[in-house]
């Protein structure tokens, strides 16, 4: 097993106890998102992610001082380089890996998202983006979640069985509105061939 696989994830709940002194917003994502959203878990989830504002990287920097934060540099590289203290990290590099010890598991994942005059982007295509009081949502436990439509666009580009899986468990749930929000997401990203069009 590589670095890179060792996890040992935080759950929701100690996410939200490990930031609830936060001012800034933080999004529960990923797989989590969908389970969450669907209010029961589906399937095994081996690791957990949030999402923050890029502007606010400082201040969740600060929060979990004394932990080892690593940044994905070149994004999607598979290499993890320290995030220096009062660095600023600049597109495109998005992804910071976290656990409490060096030698330890990792616990956390945090995205940094972009939002723009009041709209989130979408990081793979500027062009998509839309008002940032839609990028998520508030469960009855306080929790701030990304939307599943977005967090079903990020996933869209992958070809992993786990992200079909997500999909057709929202579509089950989801409302005609949210079918034609993502659709319209999709077809906006990866046209009209993307094969999950079809199924929405």
């Amino acid at each position: 097993m590589s670095e890179l696989e060792k996890w040992q994830p935080l759950s929701t709940e100690e996410v939200k106890s490990l930031f609830k002194t936060s001012d800034k917003s933080f999004w529960i994502s990923g797989g989590w998102a969908i389970d969450l959203f669907l209010g029961k878990q589906t399937r095994i989830h081996d690791d957990i992610d949030i999402s923050i504002a890029r502007d606010d990287q400082g201040y969740f920097q600060d929060l979990l001082n004394g932990w080892d934060l690593r940044v994905s540099d070149p994004p999607g590289s598979g290499v993890l380089r320290p995030w220096l203290n009062q660095e600023f990290l600049e597109k495109p590099v998005y992804n910071i890996w976290s656990r409490k010890a060096v030698d330890g598991a990792w616990n956390l994942e945090i995205m940094l998202c972009d939002f723009e005059n009041g709209e989130w982007v979408y990081r793979r295509n500027k062009n998509i983006r839309g008002p940032a009081k839609e990028f998520g949502w508030i469960n009855s436990d306080g929790l701030k979640i990304i939307s599943p439509e977005i967090q079903l666009l990020y996933k869209s580009r992958g070809s992993r069985e786990k992200d079909s899986q997500d999909l057709q468990n929202c579509l089950n749930e989801f409302t005609q509105n949210q079918k034609d929000r993502l659709r319209n997401l999709i077809l906006a990203d990866s046209g009209p061939t993307h094969p999950w069009v079809q199924l929405i």
